[in-house]
C-alpha cells in the first residue's frame, strides 16, 4: 500500500461480529494505519439492538485502531433505528472530518453514504459484499432493498464489488462506470492436522464422536446463508453414519435448532456455536483439479465451474435467481455425498 501519511480514513460497518465483511475491513484498516493514515472504524454491535461490540472491535483495539460504536446499528430494518444511526454517523463524521469514508455492508452503505454526503466528505467508497436483495423472497421487499442499493451506488463516489457476478448483478440503471471489481485476497489459514481438528471439535460437540463421517459447515447463521435448506437436505439424506456440524452463531440459531428437532434429526445435527479461527478445524482441502472433480461428480466442467464460483460467493440460489429447493438440493447432495464417502481424495 502506498504512503497515506496525512490522510484520515473512516471505515463504517454494520456489525462487529466476525464474518466475511469484518475479515475484509480488519486487514484494510490495519494496512492503511501502517501506511501512515489516521484510521478509525465505526461499528455496530453483533446484530441485535443494544448488542455488545464483537470480535472485530476487539481485534481492531488490539491493533491500536480506534473503534467508534454506532449504537443504533442492527441487522434488521427499523426506520426509527435507521434515523438514529444516520444522526450518529453525521455526528461522527463532523467530529472526525475524514478525507475518505469506506462503507461496508448494505445498511452501513446506504446510511453511511447519505451521512457522508451531508457532511461534505469528498471520497466515499462502498464495498458491496453481495447484494442483499437477492436473499429477499418477498417481491415488494426485494424491490425496496434493490432501490436502496441503487441509491447507495448513486451516493458513493466509487462502488467496489468483490466478484464479477456482483458487478454484473449490480442494481444500476444505465452504466457500471462507478463500479470496480476487486477480488478478495486472503492469508491461507493454518489447518490443524485431521486428528487434532476432530479432537477439538469432539470437545465442543461430544455427541458427534458417535459418527465416523462429518459434514462441517462454517458460517454465520443467517437467512441469506441458506442453512435451513441445508438442514432439510441433510434430513432427507439416507446416511445414518453421518453428522452435520454447523460452526457459527447468529440470529437464526434458535429457528434452525427447532427445524432440526422438527425433522427428527436433533441427534445428528449439531451446533458448535462461534469459534475463533474456525478454518483451522478443516483438516485439509481438496487438491484435485476442477476437471477431476467434475469427472468424479459426473457433471460437466462448465457446471463444476459454475458450482465452484457460486460456492465461493456463498450463493445458494439457482440460476433463475431463486434459492435451490430442498428436494433438488437433496438429490444433488445425495449424489455428492456418495462420491465424497467413497473417494477420500475428494474429501482430503
Amino acid at each position: 500500500m502506498s504512503d497515506l501519511t496525512g490522510q484520515k480514513i473512516l471505515f463504517v460497518i454494520t456489525k462487529s461480529n466476525w464474518g466475511g465483511a469484518q475479515a475484509y475491513v480488519h486487514p484494510l484498516a490495519s494496512a492503511a494505519s501502517a501506511a501512515g493514515a489516521t484510521v478509525a472504524v465505526a461499528v455496530g454491535g453483533t446484530g441485535t439492538p443494544g448488542a455488545p461490540l464483537g470480535l472485530l472491535a476487539e481485534r481492531l483495539s488490539e491493533g491500536g485502531i480506534p473503534v467508534i460504536p454506532v449504537r443504533a446499528f442492527a441487522r434488521e430494518v427499523s426506520l426509527l433505528r435507521e434515523f438514529g444511526a444516520l444522526r450518529e454517523l453525521v455526528h461522527i463524521m463532523r467530529r472526525e472530518r475524514p478525507d475518505v469514508v469506506h462503507l461496508n455492508s448494505s445498511k452501513a452503505g446506504g446510511i453511511g453514504a447519505l451521512a457522508a454526503r451531508l457532511t461534505g466528505v469528498r471520497t466515499i467508497l462502498f464495498t458491496a459484499h453481495g447484494w442483499d436483495h437477492r436473499s429477499r423472497a418477498n417481491g415488494f421487499v426485494r424491490a425496496a432493498v434493490k432501490l436502496a442499493s441503487w441509491a447507495t451506488i448513486v451516493l458513493a463516489t466509487r462502488t467496489i464489488t468483490v466478484s464479477q457476478f456482483d458487478y454484473d448483478d449490480a442494481p444500476v440503471i444505465v452504466s457500471h462506470r462507478k463500479l470496480t471489481v476487486i477480488h478478495n485476497g486472503i492469508t491461507p489459514p493454518h489447518f490443524l492436522p485431521k486428528r487434532e481438528a476432530r479432537d477439538a471439535l469432539r470437545a465442543k460437540v461430544p455427541q458427534a464422536a458417535a459418527f465416523p463421517f462429518w459434514y462441517l459447515v462454517v458460517g454465520e447463521l443467517h437467512h441469506n446463508k441458506g442453512q435451513d435448506v441445508l438442514i432439510r437436505a441433510f434430513g432427507s439424506l439416507f446416511q445414518p453414519d453421518a453428522a452435520l456440524i454447523l460452526i457459527g452463531g447468529g440470529e437464526e440459531e434458535r429457528r434452525l435448532k427447532a427445524l432440526a428437532h422438527t425433522l427428527g434429526f436433533q441427534d445428528r445435527i449439531f451446533f458448535a456455536g462461534f469459534m475463533r479461527d474456525a478454518a483451522q478445524y478443516i483438516a485439509a482441502h481438496p487438491q484435485a483439479p476442477l476437471r477431476q472433480v467434475a469427472r468424479e461428480a459426473g457433471v460437466s466442467l462448465g457446471t463444476a465451474h459454475s458450482v465452484r464460483d457460486r460456492m465461493r460467493r456463498g450463493d445458494t440460489r439457482s440460476t433463475a435467481g431463486q434459492r435451490t429447493p430442498a428436494p433438488a438440493m437433496s438429490i444433488a447432495w445425495s449424489s455428492l455425498s456418495l462420491k465424497l464417502e467413497s473417494d477420500p481424495a475428494l474429501r482430503y
